[in-house]
This record gives C-alpha cells, structure tokens and sequence, in this order.
C-alpha cells in the first residue's frame, strides 16, 4: 500500500497548498486585538474622567477620545508582534 505521507516531496506539497489557502482567504486567523482594545481603553478613559473630573462633557470626550486611540495603537501593536 502506498504511504505518501511519508515522502519528504508529498509533505512540502501540503505545506505549500496549506500556506496558499491561508493566503487566498483573506482573513488573518493572528491579530484581531485592535478594536477590542480601543473599545476597552474608550471605556476605560470614560471610567477615569468620571472619577477624576466628574460630569463634566469636554472632558469625558477628551479621555474617551484619548483613551480609545491608544488602546487602537496598542492592539495595532500586539497584532503585528503576534
């Protein structure tokens, strides 16, 4: 009985058709970090002005602003590490 999947040829094969089909679809299966991330920091900053500087409007969109932008870049960061 023929065994292929013991020949050195047939195992590059299937990796070359794996690596292509990852390529074709698009989609990343690594780094989906970003958006969670601005999504917790915008949370966290609203949190932060809340108990910092009270109801005050100009500033709970400052730190929502603020906050939401540096946890983009940070998971911008993580997903290009990963």
């Amino acid at each position: 009985m023929a065994q292929s999947h013991h020949r050195k040829k047939h195992q590059e094969h299937l990796k070359h058709f794996q690596n292509r089909n990852e390529q074709v679809s698009g989609i990343s299966k690594k780094g989906k970090s970003t958006w969670p991330l601005a999504i917790i920091g915008a949370v966290g900053g609203l949190m932060l002005v809340l108990f910092t500087f009270g109801n005050s409007i100009p500033a709970m969109i400052g730190g929502v602003v603020v906050a939401g932008v540096a946890g983009y870049f940070i998971g911008q960061r993580l997903d290009k590490s990963a």
